[in-house]
């Protein structure tokens, strides 16, 4: 009994080691912006972004099973819903999912900012406890650095079935200070100082996602989760959000549509995840 306890303890050591210590390879998702190609990545990637080595876009080949960082699918708005200072989406939970080993799905809104800096929010189930879903919301500089990053306790983001509205909203205080506001249901839980309020040439976004320490293939059961209101947006001088008046299909790597994709909930809402359709890639998503 005692050498078994002993066996377990050194493992465990073993796997946390691996987590601080690997040198993690840097996968991004190209997405078209009215100044070119700009780069979405996981809030995983982000932290472990100051010990990657090599850029490198994938491992395998589409003859072979194809190893990603992470896999991501979602959609971005147009250029006519630049500046934007904030967005939203209800998103709905689903639970249980199937999440592989060492990897995490995450469903988030986000932007980069007119600075190249980063901020997204949405819930998260890890593979280790693949029945409960939690909110969280982080922010990156534009040198990838981590800033405010906060993960809710294992629940917060609610049970199977139900609708939660995730807010991000930026603000100018005293000074001309700005500030984002994270809210989950209208709830603040978050408020930090930071370098940019608006997204400037870029624009807001929806994804799901699913993250690894090491590439691994797509054998996480990422939903399908619903985005029940789709993306909504807030520009300066407006008083509420707006619907997108576009949205564009984005896809992290050729591979990933399938076994991700996207598709219409039949209510007015839109579906990330798996099994779903493949429409082409920055085509215009008519939902």
């Amino acid at each position: 009994m005692k050498t078994s306890r002993i066996l377990r303890l050194i493992a465990f050591c073993l796997l946390v080691a691996l987590f601080a210590l690997w040198s993690v390879s840097q996968i991004d998702a190209y997405l078209l912006s009215p100044t070119g190609i700009a780069r979405v990545e996981s809030a995983l990637t982000h932290r472990q972004k100051d010990r990657s080595s090599q850029p490198s876009r994938r491992a395998g080949t589409q003859s072979h099973p194809v190893l990603v960082q992470f896999w991501q699918v979602g959609l971005q708005a147009g250029a006519d819903d630049s500046h934007a200072i904030g967005a939203r989406s209800i998103i709905r939970t689903r639970l249980p999912q199937q999440v592989s080993e060492n990897t995490t799905n995450y469903f988030w809104v986000g932007a980069y900012l007119s600075d190249g800096s980063f901020i997204q929010a949405g819930y998260f189930v890890p593979w280790y406890d693949q029945t409960h879903a939690g909110w969280f919301y982080c922010a990156f500089h534009p040198d990838g650095r981590e800033g405010p990053c906060v993960y809710g306790a294992s629940g917060s983001a609610g049970t199977n079935g139900t609708d939660h509205l995730y807010t991000l909203q930026g603000t100018t205080g005293a000074g001309d200070n700005v500030f984002w506001k994270i809210t989950f249901d209208n709830s603040v839980v978050g408020r930090f100082a930071w370098s940019s309020g608006n997204t400037g040439t870029y624009v807001p976004m929806i994804y799901a996602e699913s993250s690894g320490y090491i590439p691994h293939p797509g054998t996480s059961q990422l939903g399908p989760v619903d985005f029940v209101s789709g993306l909504e947006i807030l520009h300066a001088g407006q008083s509420q959000f707006e619907p997108a008046l576009h949205l564009y299909v984005m896809y992290s790597a050729p591979a990933i549509c399938p076994p991700y994709g996207i598709g219409m909930d039949g209510h007015g809402g839109i579906l990330l995840g798996s099994g779903l359709p493949c429409p082409t890639l920055h085509a215009d998503f008519d939902w």
